[in-house]
């Protein structure tokens, strides 16, 4: 051995260290992985809302096109496939998207569709039980009138406050319409969206978040018609009889 020669022992780590190591990454997961999810739902909000603002916009365009005339909320069941008779068959040719009925998961719930116009990645929703219906958004079927007073045709300009009419919102049955006023309980989420509310468009085109305090009802379980923000029936009364 040539002398001076400094020896070097190589050595792993004991197992003190180890469990120190381990205890660290464990404390920097545990700090770590809640502000992950909480990203990750925020993105899937924010997927959501803007899902309603294309929505709302199109709505918008649609009137433009169509001598001020509002798209009509179509047959409950999803069925209808001419021009003219459903917004889920007038407003996505607006923004280069399929008609209800030519989508292919509305039978199949099983496909990647998170990604869809039709679908808020918060919605727990998987479709009806019967594997007929797949809808993550529905229309406020009050804004044309309901029952014997509903109305073929509404134009965007007779409605007096757009900006507060509510028009499309987060869907909690597998409906392409609701009616929460007068019959239709439990159709809006309380829980969604980091379970504080749910999201809407109104017929200005915008879409924002309402927490569930400001449109639900607690005792009724049907909207409340109360908040002067967030108009359910913008037509005159007799429309609602």
């Amino acid at each position: 051995m040539i002398e001076g020669r400094i020896q070097r022992t190589q050595h792993g780590f004991t197992l003190i260290e180890l469990l120190v190591v381990i205890a660290i990454i464990a404390v920097l997961a545990g700090l770590l992985l809640p502000v992950l999810a909480r990203a990750k739902a925020k993105a899937k909000d924010v997927a959501c809302i803007n899902n309603l603002r294309q929505w709302a916009m199109a709505t918008v365009m649609y009137a433009g096109d169509n001598n001020d005339i509002l798209p009509r909320e179509g047959n409950p069941t999803g069925t209808d496939v001419e021009e003219g008779r459903a917004w889920y068959v007038d407003l996505p040719k607006l923004i280069s998207q399929q008609a209800y009925n030519e989508l292919n998961f509305r039978t199949n719930h099983s496909r990647s569709i998170e990604k869809s116009i039709w679908i808020c990645p918060a919605n727990p929703s998987k479709g009806s039980a019967s594997g007929k219906n797949m809808w993550h958004y529905s229309l406020n079927a009050n804004v044309d009138g309901t029952g014997a007073g509903d109305l073929e045709v509404v134009r965007l300009t007779s409605i007096k406050a757009p900006a507060k009419t509510v028009w499309i919102a987060d869907a909690k049955k597998n409906l392409p319409l609701i009616e929460p006023v007068r019959s239709d309980r439990n159709v809006l989420f309380r829980d969604l969206h980091n379970k504080k509310g749910q999201n809407f468009s109104f017929l200005d085109g915008h879409a924002a978040f309402s927490p569930a305090s400001e449109f639900l009802n607690d005792l009724s379980g049907l909207v409340n018609t109360n908040n002067p923000n967030m108009i359910w029936r913008p037509l005159r009364p007799e429309f609602y009889k």
